[in-house]
């Protein structure tokens, strides 16, 4: 199977030549930084943020662990590929990310969040190659996503096999007192083991159940929210509310009526609810410090301080506008130029995602 590391060798990504011993370094390298992402899932949403970005300087901290990893197991790259192989890092951040995603279906979908929240900024062989895994990552949560938000509501409860019997005890182990209490020993361990089997599978079926109610009770929710137009947050008209004051009203509404995992038709209904109140370009470098002071009293946002990154280099617009580098301008924090301006509806759908994927990320 190929993955993304063979990928970029095959396009000429990557400057070993054709040398399969420094592909397996990179590939050791990519595992050690799995298990870092596994251990604090939220440094993938600014490793995403960094890999998607050719144009990021290889001193940001993203690049800097991928390169400490890399030249744990290849001593010399420096010395063959020379200073700052930033492509090399980048392809190990990459390989990582697509490690973690096939087991975690929570970090694939952050992964895949994160991706679409920004426009790609590189070409060719590159894009084709990350365009791929982004896609692999949707892939792997569509079918989630179409079982908990499309089927009906069902609550299955197991059911036992067979008949508990009685222990079947041998004219010889009757003779004796350990063959009985051996023979019902042995009955009593099988029957045990079927009823905790049972057990666990009526409590995955009641778990998934009530996880279906819950989404029922959002969608409805959505609905009369869409209807009456009021703010649980703001407690107020959505329509008495500023552009930015909605914006992050409507995005901290819908977010905390989904779980991590909702599906994008719950983007375009946050889209549609902006755009019938508000369509006016905002500029990103001004809206994003007024909701500063609202964002930060969040729950949903507590968990960026365990972010062992630091605080300097590319982050998410929320992480940023919370704990913005005197030393770094808007856009090597964020990505986007300071004169950057968007749509209402557009603003409220990536701030809306960062939310999401902080969601996933703390979910363990």
């Amino acid at each position: 199977m190929q993955t993304i590391l063979t990928k970029f060798l095959i396009a000429g990504l990557l400057p070993i030549g054709e040398d399969d011993q420094k592909l397996e370094l990179l590939e050791s390298a990519s595992q050690d930084l799995a298990k870092k992402i596994r251990a604090s899932p939220i440094i993938a949403h600014r490793l995403v943020l960094v890999a998607i970005d050719e144009k990021i300087s290889a001193t940001d901290p993203a690049y800097v662990l991928a390169s400490q990893l890399v030249l744990s197991h290849w001593q010399t790259i420096v010395n063959k590929i020379g200073p700052e192989p930033v492509t090399v890092y980048r392809a190990v951040i990459l390989r990582a990310l697509e490690i973690v995603s096939a087991d975690n279906l929570n970090l694939a979908l952050a992964i895949s969040l994160a991706a679409s929240t920004r426009r790609p900024t590189s070409a060719g062989p590159t894009q084709a190659a990350i365009d791929a895994m982004i896609q692999n990552c949707i892939e792997l949560n569509r079918s989630r996503l179409d079982d908990i938000w499309i089927n009906t509501v069902e609550i299955p409860l197991g059911k036992l096999t067979t008949k508990i019997k009685k222990p079947a005890i041998t004219k010889e182990e009757l003779a004796q007192p350990e063959g009985v209490l051996n023979a019902i020993q042995t009955a009593s361990k099988n029957t045990a083991e079927e009823l905790q089997e049972v057990l666990r599978e009526t409590l995955q079926g009641v778990a998934k159940g009530i996880e279906r109610l819950m989404i029922r009770d959002a969608k409805s929710e959505l609905l009369w929210m869409r209807t009456s137009l009021y703010s649980p947050f703001a407690s107020c008209s959505y329509r008495s509310l500023s552009p930015t004051n909605l914006i992050i009203s409507s995005v901290i509404d819908v977010s905390r009526l989904v779980n991590g995992a909702a599906p994008p038709s719950v983007a375009f209904f946050l889209r549609e609810l902006v755009a019938n109140l508000c369509d006016k370009q905002i500029r990103l470098s001004v809206a994003l410090p007024a909701l500063s002071s609202q964002l930060a009293k969040l729950p949903e946002t507590q968990i960026l301080p365990a972010d062992f990154l630091g605080e300097q280099g590319r982050r998410g617009l929320i992480a940023s506008v919370l704990r913005p580098m005197a030393q770094e301008n808007f856009e090597a924090q964020t990505g986007f130029k300071a004169e950057y301006e968007e749509a209402a509806p557009d603003l409220a759908v990536r701030l809306y995602n960062e939310l999401q994927i902080l969601k996933l990320l703390s979910t363990r």
